[in-house]
């Protein structure tokens, strides 16, 4: 079961959503968010932080970034978080972090499709995109 989705920018968090509300999530998320805010631009990144595997993926401005169990597979989480990309881009126009927090509906809508309740599996891009 997946941890957190979050949008990072300028070090900051922007965008977030948490699936497992067991422990305090706040000290992760900021380490993620310093983390992603020095990383190089356009490679994807795999790291441990305070004991939280996760996946960030940059695009433009930001970090998409998921906070992985045990049982996930990274870089099927990375895949994921390419077709989100893929499918925001389809329905914003130009995906920036500006876009995505003026229609932050449709990126909760694509959120719940693709990752219903922290977990992964069953979506199809197309019929998301259809039902946009």
């Amino acid at each position: 079961m997946l941890d957190f989705f979050m949008v990072v920018s300028e070090g900051k968090v922007r965008l977030s959503k948490i699936f497992d509300h067991s422990g305090d999530k706040a000290e992760v998320m900021s380490g993620v968010a310093r983390r992603c805010g020095r990383g190089k631009e356009g490679d994807p990144d795999i790291f441990d932080c305070l004991g939280t595997r996760v996946v960030a993926c940059p695009h433009k401005d930001m970090h998409l970034a998921v906070g992985v169990g045990e049982s996930d597979n990274e870089l099927g989480v990375l895949q994921t978080l390419h077709d989100i990309i893929e499918i925001l881009e389809e329905t914003t126009g130009d995906l920036t972090l500006t876009n995505m927090l003026y229609q932050q509906d449709k990126v909760s809508k694509v959120l719940s499709e693709v990752m219903p309740n922290g977990t992964i599996g069953g979506y199809d891009p197309e019929e998301i995109l259809r039902g946009m």
